[in-house]
């Protein structure tokens, strides 16, 4: 590896690249390099890229164009410091899918739970309505419409009575007490 500032420049491109395109994995503390510029720059990477002073590298990249900065970009300066916002948003947006895959375990426990409070919820209301038909002093028309709201909300709602387990654990038949 040579350590020359145009072979540094050409590494730090070619890994923010990788980066970005998802052909390699970070270690946090590499990371922790992309968070800003100035870290970027003066860190190293064993086998690819050695420290540079900040000042070097914006130097050399303002005054020479990198055959790989696209022409859109003024010049490679300009092209480095968007690359490396990139690939930290990368990084950081696959920490965040990362913690979310955790996460979906917690969450179908929670939608499951509130699920279950819904549907108590829902039989609560039912039964306190289907009572409400026993009162005496309830009038006809009353009693008409609560009887059609049941037989509506039954055929609607019969399905949540109860809901399958999403995993079923084995029984097994514990043998205890003396013999």
């Amino acid at each position: 590896m040579k350590n020359t500032t145009e072979h540094n420049l050409e590494a730090r491109i070619h890994w923010l690249l990788k980066i970005i395109m998802h052909e390699i994995s970070l270690s946090p503390s590499e990371v922790s390099i992309l968070s800003d510029l100035r870290t970027f720059l003066s860190s190293e990477i064993k086998g690819l890229f050695t420290r540079k002073a900040y000042n070097t590298i914006k130097t050399y990249a303002v005054e020479n164009r990198s055959i790989a900065t696209p022409h859109h970009h003024p010049n490679t300066w300009e092209y480095l410091k968007e690359l490396r916002t990139q690939a930290y948003q990368e990084t950081m947006a696959q920490e965040r899918l990362v913690e979310g895959e955790k996460n979906i375990k917690n969450l179908e426990n929670t939608a499951l739970l509130e699920a279950h409070l819904c549907g108590m919820a829902y039989f609560e209301v039912y039964e306190f309505l289907r009572s409400l038909l026993k009162e005496p002093s309830l009038t006809n028309l009353i009693e008409a419409k609560i009887k059609n709201f049941l037989s509506i909300s039954q055929a609607k709602y019969e399905h949540i009575t109860s809901h399958h387990s999403r995993e079923a654990g084995t029984l097994h038949v514990i043998r205890g007490g003396k013999e």
